[in-house]
């Protein structure tokens, strides 16, 4: 029988509303399939946040970059 700390075993594959962790940063929203998809926060390691929509991982449609100076980019 083999540890539930042992995630090779484990399917890790998320969908609805959660969180993710990596060595890129946070991401805090919706998923689909294991992907950030729909309307979530992002905060890179470099303190730059994304908040708005992401499709299949990535920030899709509208949304508001803010860089660790402030300084807002929305799109």
């Amino acid at each position: 029988m083999k540890a539930v700390a042992d995630t090779k075993e484990i399917n890790l594959t998320c969908h609805g509303y959660g969180r993710a962790f990596g060595d890129w940063g946070i991401y805090v929203g919706q998923f689909t399939k294991g992907k950030a998809d729909g309307y979530g926060q992002m905060t890179m390691k470099t303190k730059n946040t994304y908040l708005g929509f992401t499709k299949n991982g990535k920030p899709n449609g509208n949304g508001v970059y803010t860089f660790d100076n402030g300084t807002n980019v929305r799109g």
